[in-house]
């Protein structure tokens, strides 16, 4: 892949890179169709963000405890949506920042059956999304 640069340029963003790949990027001057000796640096790419399992813990009448985990890539946040299966409530919809790992939430209908659906967020990209069922217990 190749890429012309007008001469006051002085940085560029590459576009369709795959994730987790070493690339090694060559610069060259080119003046009266000579180019200059190369200018050589790798990089790599982060890896493709991706989340693992989505587990409930915790359970009482009105809340429940999330825990997830990553296995690849930088998360900037993520949305989790919690809704019941009856819709009988408006769904809930929280954004723990990336670095969060757990959540606890709280304000729920007891004896309910609840669907949660959670993706992570990742330079404005969302990642596909994981789910888990669970109930609240009854008074």
């Amino acid at each position: 892949m190749g890429r012309t640069l007008p001469g006051g340029a002085r940085s560029t963003v590459l576009t369709g890179l795959k994730g987790n790949t070493r690339y090694k990027v060559k610069l060259y001057a080119s003046v009266g169709g000579k180019n200059s000796p190369a200018l050589t640096a790798v990089a790599r790419t982060e890896a493709k963000p991706k989340l693992g399992r989505l587990s409930v813990s915790k359970i009482t009448q009105s809340n429940f405890t999330l825990t997830w985990k990553t296995v690849a890539g930088h998360f900037d946040g993520f949305v989790i949506r919690v809704s019941d299966r009856e819709m009988l409530n408006d769904p809930l919809e929280l954004t723990p920042p990336g670095d969060k790992r757990n959540l606890t939430v709280s304000g729920l209908v007891d004896a309910t059956a609840y669907d949660v659906q959670m993706y992570g967020v990742s330079h404005g990209r969302r990642t596909p999304p994981v789910s888990t069922r669970t109930r609240t217990g009854t008074m």
